[in-house]
């Protein structure tokens, strides 16, 4: 059923106005280990688009013209009726903007000449009649497609408020912020009607995405005085078990370089903009005739939003470690002598 809708749409886009799937057939091969699907379609004529007319309640003060302009079909072409619905649906989006989220055309075909004068087309002319509908309150707002995601880290970015007029401008804004989290695919929200016509739920359906990384990487470092054989790894998830956290792990290995650094991080400390993230690490840097060696490092920074894309924070962090010379380590290793040039003396 639905390829028979697909198929019929396809044909609308070229102008044949009558087709349709007359039937659909299934025969099975003689072997049984397949089948054969055959839809009968019939096309008709093409039909061409003889006008276009905008009548009803329309947006205040629109220019008729210049909305039937903004449809890219003009008089005369192929009668494209999916993008002619299509693109006039975007005429709708001023109403809806003005709280009538069931704002529609209702659609009345006129036969007509055909403009091209091809005695083997036919044409139409169609009539678009605004309808503005109600302007509902919203009883509430429900949450649907969440499969991981806790669903109060989704309404932290919903917008819409229960008891309001509907507000298309918040549903739009609730899409943008629940896209920009990175948790989900695809993002929804639209009116559901209700059994009362001035009031309407606002549903909220999301898309789950995959939010975690694992990845392991081997590299060879060729320079004089590098690393040699370097291992690399990291696993990161940017919505722990579904709470919105981010949290990562990374690893660096090698002969002369060992870092291990954890990360979590709230984007959305009680709700708000301001992001609070800790971390804790452990590095040991080796050169020659001493190497770095912090046994343990932490630190707290946060973040604040002060809007037009700029940011304040700040910090604080520790370290437990220092310098260690290569004979007096407690591994044993013996490398090189450290070579001073001036006092023999070693602070």
């Amino acid at each position: 059923d639905q390829d028979g809708q697909r198929l019929v749409a396809n044909y609308y886009k070229r102008g044949y106005l009558e087709a349709r799937v007359l039937d659909t057939r299934v025969q099975a091969y003689p072997s049984l280990d397949a089948i054969a699907v055959t839809l009968q379609v019939i096309e008709g004529p093409v039909y061409e688009l003889a006008g276009i007319s905008l009548v009803g309640e329309a947006p205040e003060g629109a220019d008729l013209a210049a909305l039937r302009g903004q449809i890219a079909i003009k008089d005369g072409d192929v009668c494209d009726l999916v993008s002619i619905q299509q693109q006039g649906d975007a005429l709708l989006e001023p109403l809806r903007a003005l709280g009538h989220p069931f704002a529609r055309f209702e659609q009345s075909v006129e036969v007509a000449p055909a403009p091209s004068g091809n005695v083997a087309h036919r044409a139409v002319r169609l009539t678009l009649k605004f309808v503005r509908g109600p302007k509902p309150t919203v009883r509430g707002v429900l949450v649907s497609g969440n499969k991981g995601t806790q669903e109060r880290v989704i309404r932290r970015d919903i917008e819409v408020v229960a008891g309001k007029a509907y507000d298309h401008a918040a549903v739009k804004l609730t899409e943008r912020q629940l896209l920009g989290t990175g948790f989900f695919q695809a993002v929804q929200a639209r009116a559901v009607p209700t059994d009362d016509p001035n009031v309407v739920d606002v549903e909220v359906t999301v898309t789950e995405q995959q939010t975690w990384l694992f990845s392991v990487a081997p590299a060879f470092d060729t320079s004089a005085g590098g690393e040699g054989v370097i291992l690399v790894g990291i696993i990161a998830d940017r919505n722990l078990c579904g709470t919105g956290l981010f949290t990562s792990a990374f690893a660096r290995m090698s002969g002369r370089k060992q870092t291990f650094d954890v990360t979590l991080s709230e984007p959305r400390l009680l709700d708000s903009h301001v992001a609070l993230t800790g971390e804790a690490h452990r590095r040991e840097i080796s050169y020659r005739g001493f190497r770095t060696r912090s046994e343990a490092g932490v630190g707290v920074r946060t973040t604040v939003p002060l809007g037009l894309g700029f940011f304040a924070g700040g910090g604080v962090g520790g370290e437990y470690g220092g310098v260690v010379l290569y004979n007096d380590s407690d591994d044993g290793f013996v490398g090189p002598p450290l070579v001073l040039n001036g006092p023999s003396e070693l602070g």
